[in-house]
């Protein structure tokens, strides 16, 4: 199924992206980031 297959390629490369996300956050204050993200959902819940 080329959908399936294509879908694979999207996960594969939001994988790499992902890593590379991770680099850039452990290199930033994740806490800072965790919190507001956290913040930000709650609100969006009110």
């Amino acid at each position: 199924d080329s959908e399936y297959t294509s879908m694979k390629k999207g996960i594969t490369l939001s994988l790499e992206e992902l890593i590379a996300l991770r680099d850039i956050l452990n290199e930033s204050d994740l806490e800072t980031i965790l919190a507001e993200s956290i913040e930000e959902k709650q609100a969006s819940k009110e």
